[in-house]
């Protein structure tokens, strides 16, 4: 097992074990993104909705979560996430070319 996947594993067992005090924002969506990478999706999809509720809707939560939906496959959640993003802030060039990915 390479180092990375060892450090997500143990990552996520603290994370469970001791909850995670949810204001530390930027841990949390580093949180989502390395439960992503070692096919997490049902936890990194809770980070990354914890993140969003934390940061009032900070639009690099909806990047991470339309992340999570394309790489799980669900294009329309993709979309709709990507979209989110892209209203929060019109400059958001990630979720404009991502979404057009989809279309």
């Amino acid at each position: 097992m390479n180092d990375f996947i060892k450090q997500a594993q143990l990552l996520k067992d603290d994370l469970l074990k001791y909850k995670i005090d949810k204001n530390y924002k930027k841990h949390i969506l580093s949180a989502a993104k390395r439960f992503s990478q070692i096919g997490e999706i049902d936890h990194a999809e809770q980070f990354a909705k914890s993140y969003i509720e934390k940061t009032n809707n900070d639009p690099e939560g909806y990047n991470t979560l339309g992340k999570l939906y394309s790489k799980s496959g669900d294009v329309d959640k993709a979309i709709v996430s990507y979209n989110k993003g892209l209203k929060l802030n019109k400059d958001n060039a990630m979720s404009a070319k991502r979404a057009n990915v989809f279309l």
